[in-house]
């Protein structure tokens, strides 16, 4: 049976700290601007990061900090962001970022879960922070205004296995959970995208830093921006208009992406009134795009759009390939291996076979913080990483995402993918946005139901009615539902579980 291996050569194993790695250029480009505040224009060099990262580390000892402790940190994108993520890493403490679109109570449920010494936060998340805090028993907060900068800490040896970042799961599925990233896993994971061409980062680029850096997804592209010495371009909220005005000003090169940014790239009529010919590469993640969709957006903008794969749990696990192959989400990224596996029997399967996507390597989290249920329900003994999701490897090697393994509506016995009817629903012209979820159902056991974002007035019988034409007779929607916008997480991901909710609780009345 295939055992799936990276066709990238194997990575360079040294060991390395994180914020040593990030910050190995910033030396060679003292007065370059590391990152830029797209709307006002403020904006900090390599030198003043390093010098100001270094200063917050010395402070914090000087407050009493030690290895090992922990700092949530809840704030916007912006220049501020990196110097105290890197200098609390300068330090020796774990980092906790939180987003500032979260509700106070769910900042605080995090802070339980992670338990940080220190809580920092910018001026519109202070609020939050400090309810966070008294949750955790936290003895000092600190906002951006206010940071505790001392005399420059000297470089400290460090140990490369110990946890460097505190993720919240995303929550798209069950009850988030604290995910511990090691110094020497994010590192791997700077190291797969500087190894791959199509996402290799030069000092020359510019990147677009609108994905909050709360998440991974936006947290890597920082991190691999400055690794290269490039700079990065931020907003503290997106709006289209917006994000569009920063790449005609600053001539942004790279941007990541998730599938709604994609979709109005494509489609939107406001992209016609900006200049985006600097664009060069736009990579998706955070969920699956339609091929057509990557297609089109390709063709209106002039550039390479592709797809990656990552979790929480494991970034990258796979990464696109020249020719790109659109659909997919590239190939395994450098030192990963891959198998996909039965999800009834455990038996691993063929190429073109869907089943459960199991990785190793060495970007996979340390585990769950204090949860060793979900660690062992995770990862095996053999430290293969259960994704959940349901995936097939083509015979070139491109892996495909079919969908989560625990979303999948059962019809009468057949499995049905959410995934695929959210893509028909999308190919029709009055859909903006989608989701489908399962509604229980007494003879069938599950229905599934579209809930639609509209771009245009349409009649649900006839988006059902599309939808029909192009799906066999079990995949059929039962019903669709106009909602003024489909739940997401600040990145993009689908909050299923919102609509799951809603129709366990029998309301299927249209919601306009």
């Amino acid at each position: 049976m295939p055992h799936w291996r990276s066709p990238h050569s194997d990575l360079d194993a040294a060991p390395a700290l994180l914020h040593e790695e990030v910050l190995g250029a910033a030396p060679e480009y003292p007065d370059h601007v590391a990152v830029v505040d797209g709307v006002t224009g403020r904006c900090i060099t390599y030198g003043e990061l390093v010098d100001r990262a270094h200063r917050l580390a010395g402070g914090l000892r000087a407050a009493g900090a030690q290895p090992g402790d922990v700092l949530l940190l809840i704030a916007s994108n912006g220049p501020d962001y990196p110097v105290v993520a890197l200098g609390a890493l300068l330090a020796g403490l774990q980092v906790a970022p939180a987003s500032p679109l979260l509700t106070a109570r769910e900042v605080a449920a995090f802070a339980s879960q992670t338990r940080p010494r220190y809580v920092v936060a910018d001026a519109a998340s202070l609020g939050k922070a400090i309810e966070a805090a008294a949750a955790a028993a936290a003895p000092a907060v600190f906002a951006f205004e206010s940071l505790p900068y001392g005399e420059p800490l000297a470089p400290e040896a460090g140990d490369p296995q110990a946890t460097a970042l505190l993720w919240s799961s995303s929550g798209t599925t069950g009850l988030p959970k604290s995910v511990m990233q090691s110094h020497a896993a994010r590192v791997t994971m700077l190291r797969q995208l500087a190894a791959v061409p199509l996402t290799r980062a030069g000092h020359d680029d510019v990147l677009a830093g609108i994905v909050p850096f709360a998440h991974t997804f936006g947290s890597a592209l920082l991190q691999h921006a400055l690794r290269a010495g490039a700079k990065v371009v931020t907003l503290p909220r997106f709006e289209l208009e917006a994000f569009l005005r920063m790449i005609e000003e600053h001539r942004v090169t790279v941007a990541f992406a998730v599938p709604p940014l994609v979709r109005a790239l494509a489609r939107d009529p406001l992209v016609d009134c900006y200049d985006l010919s600097s664009l060069r590469f736009i990579m998706v993640s955070a969920a699956p795009c339609p091929a057509e969709l990557e297609r089109e957006c390709e063709e209106r903008l002039g550039c390479t759009v592709a797809q990656a794969l990552g979790m929480t749990e494991a970034a990258p696990i796979a990464l696109p390939s020249e020719p790109v192959c659109h659909g997919s989400a590239g190939r395994l990224a450098p030192s990963t291996e891959a198998v996909v596996v039965d999800p009834e029997s455990g038996a691993e399967l063929d190429a073109n076979a869907t089943g459960e996507l199991w990785v190793r390597g060495p970007q996979v989290m340390r585990g769950y913080l204090a949860n060793e249920v979900a660690n062992l329900a995770t990862i095996d003994a053999d430290g293969w990483l259960h994704t959940g999701d349901l995936v097939r490897f083509d015979d070139d090697g491109n892996l495909f995402v079919v969908d989560r393994l625990k979303e999948l509506i059962k019809v009468r016995g057949y499995h049905v993918a959410p995934a695929q009817l959210e893509a028909e629903l999308m190919s029709h012209p009055a859909v903006a946005d989608a989701a489908v979820v399962p509604r229980p159902d007494e003879e069938s056991g599950e229905l599934p139901v579209g809930y639609v974002a509209l771009r245009e007035p349409a009649e649900t019988d006839e988006i059902a009615a599309w939808v029909a034409a192009r799906v066999a007779p079990y995949k059929r929607l039962a019903d669709v539902i106009v909602l003024d916008e489909i739940p997401r997480t600040p990145v993009g991901k689908l909050l299923r579980r919102v609509l799951v909710e809603r129709e366990r609780a029998g309301s299927t009345v249209p919601v306009c």
